[in-house]
């Protein structure tokens, strides 16, 4: 990583940094969708831990006719719902035909995530009626979001 994308990663992270208990105590912070390097050849086979954070990334299915190695990333995609917004994948394209989607999978279902504030990769439109947001960056690990702090219901 070249050191501007390293200051550029701690800046950031230093922004996003959410230091709130989950449901089971855990402290959880940034989370970004995964490398490329991270993947690799795994493809629909992939599975990564989230970062400090019960749950994972884990890869859809390919759709049909869908085959090949990660080659590049496209973006990431996260829907608007009401006050909240809910993080859903990252898209990868394939070398042979068609993208791997990598799924948003935390252990308690609740996709809710803060995007940072200022200047990022993400973009906010409409689609359909929907508020939409999009990650397109050189890098997926660019694409960095936080879970949304929740209220205790103790």
């Amino acid at each position: 990583m070249e050191h501007r994308e390293l200051v550029w990663a701690a800046l950031l992270a230093a922004l996003m940094v959410v230091a709130t208990p989950s449901h089971a105590g855990v402290q959880v912070g940034v989370q970004r969708c995964p490398s490329m390097e991270d993947i690799g050849g795994k493809g629909e086979e992939f599975r990564q831990p989230l970062l400090e954070a019960e749950g994972e990334w884990r890869a859809a299915p390919l759709a049909k006719g869908a085959r090949g190695r990660v080659v590049s990333f496209v973006d990431a995609l996260a829907i608007g719902e009401g006050d909240e917004v809910r993080l859903q994948k990252c898209v990868y394209k394939l070398d042979g035909s068609g993208e791997l989607d990598v799924l948003y999978e935390p252990v308690s279902k609740d996709r809710a995530v803060r995007l940072p504030s200022g200047p990022t990769s993400w973009t906010q439109t409409s689609f359909a009626g929907l508020t939409v947001f999009v990650c397109e960056a050189a890098k997926p690990e660019r694409c960095v979001f936080a879970p949304a702090a929740r209220p205790r219901s103790d």
